[in-house]
């Protein structure tokens, strides 16, 4: 097994109490640094990405978790009534002013409860980043190499109370339906237990840890709730192996390739993305945005780089990543996926319903291609449609926890 590093790279030695898991990078992953480059594994790029996750499924089930770069939100840690207190860790931590996702990965004050390590990986190509400029677009996307291979994920418990489900429960969500990592909107982060091996979560680890969940005050607004995410997976058949030379807006064939032959995935958000927004003349493709200032929901929606401040898309497309080969045709397959909360001027069903149609009929996959559609796509297929309370949904989950229960043990025995 491969020594595990820390976020500068250097390599340590594993602890006789640290836990491994292996993952496999099915579409590069970034963890980039200041410097927005991602040539090695950083720890502090996955850690932020699985809090995030979490502090989504504690909000989803109505315990409080704090927004940690808000000042007026997040949580500040009170030793001296931690010290006063009585009861189990987590509720004299609770007492001490910290939410739940606090209790499991720090605030200022109180130090996370693990040490998290990584190793593995390597850059998908060599040189420049990799320019996409869509039709129509003055400005496009540049895509980093991030990384690719094996990843082995590691963490070593600093308090006896630590739950390493508040570490698997983000990871298996992210793994099986999401992204982990950064830039998860332009294709980066989708990973899976390497091999033919599993996540070590199941039912009665999660059972036991909800049981834990003590009540805390709510929410503040605006903040990911797992019950306003989507979830998609849409497969495409293509027969011979470079379609993707027809996809929109590749500048750098030379970088694409090794993209492609390296990694074994497709950058197709960008193009996807530009379709979405702008595929209607200009104006977005899938219905839904309007009111008296639709391109401000638009900027909500889709992001923004410019004028400042930017935004972030809510929207994640991943890279095309191959499921089966079979003689002369091949199946690939996307993830998209999102945080739609109620928005003035946003009809949220509308959008979504109109965004499952066009994955569902071929609309969305034929304008990843330059010339709105390719001769090699043969069949288009939605596989699966993920959400919360809606007739949409796959599964009619009764309450929150029952969907994240389908969400994440959705092979648990």
């Amino acid at each position: 097994m491969p020594e595990l590093s820390g976020s500068r790279c250097s390599q340590r030695h594993t602890h006789a109490r640290t836990q491994v898991l292996s993952l496999e990078a099915i579409t590069p992953l970034w963890t980039g640094d200041v410097k927005r480059r991602s040539d090695c594994v950083r720890e502090t790029g996955v850690l932020g990405s699985l809090r995030w996750w979490y502090e989504a499924i504690l909000r989803s089930l109505d315990r409080r978790a704090c927004d940690p770069v808000d000042r007026d939100d997040r949580c500040l840690f009170d030793s001296e009534g931690y010290y006063r207190a009585s009861g189990s860790s987590a509720e004299r931590l609770s007492r001490a002013g910290l939410c739940h996702a606090c209790q499991a990965y720090g605030a200022t004050g109180y130090g996370r409860p693990f040490r998290l390590m990584l190793s593995g990986g390597k850059p998908c190509f060599n040189g420049g980043g990799l320019q996409v400029l869509p039709t129509g677009r003055t400005h496009g996307w540049n895509l980093g190499a991030g990384l690719i291979g094996d990843i082995e994920l590691g963490w070593l418990p600093l308090h006896a109370e630590f739950d390493p489900v508040t570490v698997l429960l983000p990871l298996a969500l992210a793994c099986r339906w999401g992204g982990l990592g950064a830039r998860t909107q332009l294709g980066y982060g989708v990973l899976k237990p390497a091999g033919d091996s599993v996540l070590p979560l199941d039912s009665h680890m999660l059972e036991e840890w909800h049981k834990r969940l003590d009540s805390t005050d709510g929410n503040a607004g605006n903040l990911p709730d797992l019950r306003d995410f989507f979830f998609a997976e849409i497969q495409f058949t293509v027969t011979g192996d470079d379609w993707w030379r027809e996809v929109d807006g590749f500048l750098q064939i030379q970088n694409v390739t090794h993209w492609v032959q390296n990694s074994g995935s497709v950058p197709i958000a960008p193009a996807l993305k530009n379709w979405m927004r702008y595929g209607n003349n200009g104006r977005p493709a899938i219905g839904g945005i309007n009111g008296k200032s639709p391109r401000d929901v638009e900027d909500w929606v889709f992001g923004k780089s410019r004028p400042e401040p930017r935004q972030r898309s809510r929207i994640h497309i991943s890279c095309a990543y191959r499921v089966l080969t079979q003689a002369e045709q091949t199946t690939w397959e996307f993830r998209v996926w999102g945080w739609l909360p109620l928005m003035d001027g946003f009809q949220r069903d509308t959008f979504l319903n109109d965004l499952k149609g066009k994955l569902s009929n071929g609309i969305a996959v034929d304008h990843i291609f330059s010339g709105g559609g390719s001769e090699a796509v043969s069949s288009v297929k939605l596989v699966v449609w993920r959400e919360y309370h809606s007739d949409r949904d796959r599964e009619k989950t009764s309450t929150p926890y029952e969907f994240l229960k389908s969400l994440v043990l959705e092979n648990d025995e």
